[in-house]
């Protein structure tokens, strides 16, 4: 009692037990004094095991033991002694062997494996090692203890409880020679990793497990799909085992082809479309671009690989490369062949028909773009408004104005883009303007003006608004509406309609009719005095040009003579006049006279005579000559224009004076 006054509850039961004696009698005693401390004194349990861990007697009553186990805060510590102790009695039943059958054997053990179970996975895991190795494996046979251990992993995984599972199940692998067997138990280890999240053992369990780099890949991917979290973490995985996988099998079977598809999927997924092409380059010449390629023999695989190599090539802007395998998956998404399959694997999304447009037009094949961006547009898509102003712009390149302004209306009714909607109004007009629908066009310059005040574009509406609405006036009755715009006192207005008149006539057109009105505008501009030298001048030159080129060249001749008799201080048109009158003398066949201007053209310079008009006249020449018979001049003078317009004489002319020259040299 002195003791217990002077020092601690705990240091006063260390003493005790220090000094215990070997009787029974004793150890009761002390034990049931311990007990009242174990609710709430750890350190006791602690010593008190540490001296009579030796003792057996101690572990002789049950109910002792089980007082331990009730204990809901009982130390780990004391559970690990007392199941040490527990399998040291228990190892010396071994000599007399336990029955093999495993139910008996369950049975009697049923109650220390539950309790093994209260324990942490840790020590689960290591009491349970300890509890088989000391007792299991002395006690059946190796088939018995491996149904045994079978039974209990496929029991705990019924039940979800998959750590324990695991546990059995690596036993089991441990025990078993057969690499089929080994190769189907890692697989039920890997569900139970699986279930339980635990994909960094999966991994870590590849290392010894016997799969191939096909089986890891497959795993690998399929974790992507089930963890989205982390899926870039299991796709770079499976892309490791995928590529080396590929890398040892060249063969075209099933396996490739899946194997191709899913890392296709994974680089699109991550964006790395670069590596996408020159992984099923190979395989898709062969399968899709070859004279050997056959469709009878495709299968989806071969879609999907098609359709992924499409989309990477329009990512990396290859876009000639696109057009190519789009085109050869729309064909096989329309054609008969793919009805054979349930589903549709080619189906041609909307996607791809955009992009397949979008690379149409980036190639400049404007007729094919306009028609598939437009198809793309009336989808109601996201990007229909951008499909609609690009079909419109292609539509604009092919010259087809009508189906451009349908296209810009139809842009502009969908897009929330405000620089789009701005650029279609003014397109809009444009197309208008070039339709001759003057009306329509002054409207859209006067609501663009409303719509965008403070726009740079808006600032020239009025000249816009003002040049249609006099357009829209025409020019076959010219000298009536100038008379009637001066009389009205808008003199600007009628200054702005002799330009208009001017801008048209000078308009260059294959047209006959046009040619013919604007040849008329001349005429009638060229009655008017308020017209400048100049004006006057370009005139008479441009209606010289128009008769030559019209094959008149009676007309044309005393235009330009009359060019080059008015004696102007601007030298604009004497040498084109020489030039237009060495081509209309040749077209009468004056060829004197001809030859008389084109050596004008060659000796004199001009800025606004090209090397290429001049070299031309050389060519000219010597057709002159030729036409007078005077075959060596005409030979020295193509051989001249030959040698000089090398660089700059066109292919068709080039072979003409190759030939003139080789029939020259066979007359000589």
């Amino acid at each position: 009692m002195i003791v217990f006054a002077k020092k601690t509850y705990q240091q006063a039961l260390a003493c005790c037990l220090s000094n215990i004696q070997q009787t029974k009698v004793c150890w009761y005693v002390i034990f049931i004094f311990c007990l009242i401390f174990f609710q709430k004194n750890t350190f006791a349990q602690q010593i008190f095991f540490e001296k009579n861990i030796q003792n057996p007697a101690y572990f002789q009553d049950k109910t002792l033991t089980n007082s331990i186990w009730q204990n809901q805060n009982a130390n780990v510590f004391l559970q690990k002694m007392t199941f040490n102790q527990l399998f040291q009695k228990y190892e010396n039943t071994t000599a007399n062997k336990l029955e093999t059958n495993l139910y008996i054997f369950e049975e009697r053990f049923e109650d220390k494996i539950a309790e093994i179970q209260r324990i942490s996975a840790t020590e689960n895991q290591h009491f349970l090692a300890i509890f088989y190795e000391n007792i299991l494996k002395n006690t059946l046979s190796n088939d018995n203890w491996a149904v045994y251990l079978q039974n209990q992993a496929f029991s705990y995984q019924k039940n979800q409880q998959y750590a324990q599972a695991i546990f059995y199940w690596e036993n089991l692998r441990k025990l078993v020679k057969n690499s089929v067997q080994k190769k189907e138990i890692d697989f039920y280890i890997l569900q139970n990793h699986l279930a339980l999240n635990d994909y960094e053992k999966i991994y870590n369990h590849f290392e010894k497990a016997d799969f191939s780099n096909l089986e890891k890949g497959n795993y690998a991917y399929f974790f992507g799909k089930k963890d989205t979290a982390n899926v870039t973490k299991h796709w770079k995985k499976a892309e490791d085992f995928f590529v080396e996988f590929l890398k040892n099998n060249k063969n075209q079977d099933k396996n490739t082809k899946e194997t191709l598809a899913k890392i296709c999927e994974i680089y699109y997924a991550h964006c790395d479309f670069g590596k996408i092409i020159p992984l099923t380059n190979d395989f898709l010449k062969n399968a899709f671009f070859t004279n050997n390629s056959t469709y009878e023999k495709l299968e989806p695989l071969d879609f999907q690989i098609l359709k992924y190599t499409s989309e990477a090539l329009f990512q990396e802007k290859d876009y000639e490369k696109a057009v190519l395998h789009y085109e050869t998956w729309k064909k096989l998404a329309e054609s008969d062949f793919i009805l054979k399959f349930p589903n549709n694997p080619a189906l041609f999304t909307n996607d791809a028909l955009f992009h397949y447009g979008w690379a149409l037009y980036q190639t400049e094949k404007w007729g094919e773009s306009s028609v598939i961006l437009e198809k793309f547009g009336f989808l109601q898509e996201k990007q229909s408004d951008i499909a609609f102003f690009y079909a419109g712009q292609s539509y604009m390149k092919t010259g087809v104005q009508n189906s451009a302004k349908d296209a810009f209306a139809q842009a502009n009714r969908l897009t929330k883009n405000a620089e789009m909607k701005q650029q279609t109004h003014i397109l809009l007009a444009k197309i208008a303007t070039n339709t001759k629908d003057f009306k329509s066009a002054s409207q859209y310059w006067q609501t663009y003006k409303e719509l965008y005040p403070q726009d740079a574009q808006a600032e020239n509406a009025d000249y816009f608004i003002q040049k249609n609405q006099l357009q829209a006036l025409g020019f076959k009755n010219f000298h009536k509406n100038l008379d009637s715009l001066t009389k009205n006192n808008a003199k600007e207005n009628a200054q702005f309609y002799i330009q208009l008149a001017l801008e048209k006539s000078l308009e260059k057109t294959e047209n006959p009719q046009e040619k013919q009105e604007n040849e008329q505008i001349i005429a009638d501009l060229l009655q008017n005095k308020n017209l400048s030298l100049h004006q006057q001048r370009n005139l008479k030159y441009t209606l010289a040009e128009r008769y030559l080129q019209n094959q008149n060249p009676q007309l044309a001749i005393p235009l330009y003579q009359e060019l080059l008799d008015w004696k102007a201080k601007d030298d604009d048109f004497s040498m084109l006049s020489h030039y237009g009158l060495g081509y209309g003398y040749y077209q009468t066949q004056q060829f004197m006279l001809a030859n008389t201007h084109f050596q004008l053209c060659i000796v004199g310079n001009s800025p606004y005579f090209s090397l290429a008009q001049k070299n031309d006249a050389f060519v000219r020449l010597a057709d002159g000559y030729f036409g007078l018979n005077d075959f060596s001049k005409a030979k020295k003078y193509y051989e001249y224009a030959l040698k000089a317009g090398e660089k700059i004489m066109d292919k068709t002319t080039k072979e003409y004076v190759e030939r003139q020259i080789k029939e020259l040299g066979i007359r000589n």
